[in-house]
């Protein structure tokens, strides 16, 4: 993550996972990184990282194994719900 443009010393988060999609929320103060994890057992499909603007670990949500991969992820307009897409399906989650 940087600052402006021209940041010398980004902040880098290894997130052990493939990355499908990332959203900030409405007001910034979380980022919501959505894939799957790289060395994750076979019936861990999908998960969802937060990470603050500091590039912190807040919390990690996972995706139930019955369902998909997780394809895309976006905030509702206060920043307290989530909705996934996960193959066909939409799920919600409260923040």
């Amino acid at each position: 993550m940087m600052k402006n443009l021209n940041d010398e010393s980004p902040i880098i988060i290894d997130t052990g996972m493939v990355i499908k999609s990332a959203k900030w929320s409405p007001n910034g103060n979380v980022l919501a990184v959505v894939g799957s994890l790289i060395d994750g057992p076979e019936g861990n499909k999908g998960i969802v990282q937060f990470y603050n603007p500091l590039g912190q670990h807040l919390r990690s949500l996972r995706v139930p194994s019955y369902t998909g991969m997780v394809n895309s992820i976006s905030w509702e307009g206060f920043g307290l719900r989530i909705a996934l897409a996960v193959d066909s399906n939409i799920l919600f989650a409260n923040i």
